[in-house]
């Protein structure tokens, strides 16, 4: 997430990402033989209506649920063939529902943008609308981790849809018809779709298929200038890993008013049944202002790392990397890089929350303490970053760990605690170099010292500005750090 004008845009995208609920012993074993879902979702000419045909292989459950209580003030029409099935309280029950059966339902979109169309839930723009997933994929109470899961997805001519999920082989996701595959995360975790017109725009970058959408409101910045955007954030990770670490991204661009300053005024990672970043940009930027931004690199950052409860790790981490990506991908020289990452760590110590970072990682959201966190969590991604180079004379370095985590836990289907990645890592690297630099860190009371990291790289913070002196028998590494990843 962006780390200014916070409060107001929290209400509309909403900043939590929910895990899935989890399911009771007795559902666990109800849906052990519970194995495919099968949807089908047919969109009307108007928008005004979605009719999904949901079918099942195994036992179909007891009950239809949502994980958004608010969808069932829209969900309409549902039946078992001819029979309708009434609903209680906010569920719809499936009994004499068997395997090889299926269910009809439709979804009054008309009536969900009109009662939610501003909201952190649907965002109607123009012709076009946006709603998170959890606003109309109903299914089975308790969902197995290993569930397979399928969406047909039907459109009338003239309209494009935006989603984040991945396309199954052959399969044009730009066609009136296309299939896709998607698995439980889509059910628990935050992501958005969008109908209408959305100006899409797909292209490979980064070594992944990169799809540009952009909500039905006038704005500056040129399809090219989207394209060029795009491209450029996705270059940022995919040079810290390679490649772009996912097979496919959604990059949602919703249009607010520019009067304010800067170019994107908030950012937000969804992985629920897939990777997406949902965007709020100035109606009023130019092309050229978009290049380097901090958010959107920040935002794609995100899919390279595991989901991560702890904010520390999981946003201070990333920030780390979003300072370092901007100057290797050439947005600033190596002196302008630690000059940012430097007032970066000032504007956390600067955040007064008491208590140590744990605590206030642990309460982050309640008492706003962001930049406290982001900072503090990035302090810990230094130190450590510097202590692999020192330990190891330059052949290790906290990229190595950040493509190990990829590759170890980047693709589970449920949160990771930072003490059990922590302690994955001290295994990979041979010794508790990770936890032994973090937890002090984390059990201290104020900001972490970054200005003894600082010195080890043979950097100067006096007075405020970086001073580097090539002259360090740390200069080599100090360099290395901001310097593009080697081909």
């Amino acid at each position: 997430m962006r780390l200014v004008h916070l409060a107001p845009l929290v209400v509309l995208l909403g900043c939590s990402r929910p895990s899935l609920r989890p399911a009771t012993s007795t559902q666990l074993e109800a849906s052990a033989a519970q194995r495919a879902w099968h949807y089908t979702a047919t969109l009307a000419s108007d928008r005004s209506s979605i009719d999904v045909q949901l079918c099942f292989e195994g036992p179909a459950g007891e009950r239809l649920v949502t994980s958004n209580n608010r969808a069932a003030d829209y969900i309409e029409k549902v039946r078992h063939g001819t029979r309708r099935i009434p609903k209680t309280g906010r569920t719809f029950s499936l009994e004499g529902v068997e395997g090889g059966d299926c269910i009809d339902y439709a979804i009054d979109l008309a009536g969900m943008s009109k009662a939610e169309g501003s909201s952190r839930h649907v965002r109607a723009e123009g012709e076009s609308i946006l709603l998170r997933q959890s606003m109309w994929l109903w299914r089975p109470r308790g969902v197995p981790e290993d569930i397979e899961v399928t969406m047909t997805l039907n459109l009338p001519e003239g309209m494009e849809a935006s989603v984040p999920w991945v396309a199954m082989p052959g399969e044009d996701r730009s066609a009136r018809t296309c299939r896709y595959r998607l698995d439980s995360t889509v059910f628990g975790w935050i992501g958005y779709n969008a109908f209408g017109e959305l100006g899409v725009q797909r292209f490979e970058a980064g070594g992944t298929d990169v799809e540009v959408a952009t909500l039905d409101q006038p704005m500056r910045a040129t399809r090219a200038g989207l394209r060029a955007w795009g491209t450029d954030a996705v270059d940022a990770t995919a040079q810290l890993f390679g490649t772009y670490p996912r097979d496919h991204v959604q990059m949602l661009v919703l249009p607010v008013d520019g009067s304010g300053a800067g170019s994107v005024y908030f950012g937000m990672a969804g992985r629920g049944g897939g990777s997406g970043i949902y965007i709020l940009m100035s109606d009023r930027a130019e092309d050229d202002e978009l290049l380097g931004g901090w958010t959107t690199t920040h935002e794609l950052l995100h899919h390279g790392m595991p989901f991560i409860d702890d904010a520390w790790m999981a946003e201070g981490w990333v920030s780390y990397y979003t300072e370092l990506q901007r100057t290797r991908q050439g947005h600033r020289d190596e002196a302008e890089g630690w000059q940012e990452l430097y007032e970066a760590f000032g504007r956390g110590r600067r955040t007064r929350r008491s208590g140590t970072l744990e605590h206030v990682s642990d309460t982050m959201h309640q008492n706003f303490g962001y930049q406290r966190v982001y900072w503090g969590g990035a302090a810990t991604a230094f130190a450590l970053d510097v202590a692999l180079r020192e330990d190891s004379g330059g052949e290790k370095s906290l990229d190595d760990a950040m493509r190990f985590l990829r590759s170890c836990c980047g693709d589970a289907k449920h949160k990771w605690d930072a003490d059990t990645l922590l302690g994955k890592l001290d295994a990979w690297y041979g010794t508790p170099i990770f936890t032994q630099t973090v937890q002090p860190m984390l059990s201290q009371e104020g900001f972490p010292d970054v200005e003894t990291t600082f010195e080890a790289l043979g950097i100067d913070t006096f007075g405020g500005r970086v001073r580097l002196d090539d002259g360090h028998p740390m200069a080599a590494q100090r360099r290395a750090i901001m310097a593009p990843r080697p081909d």
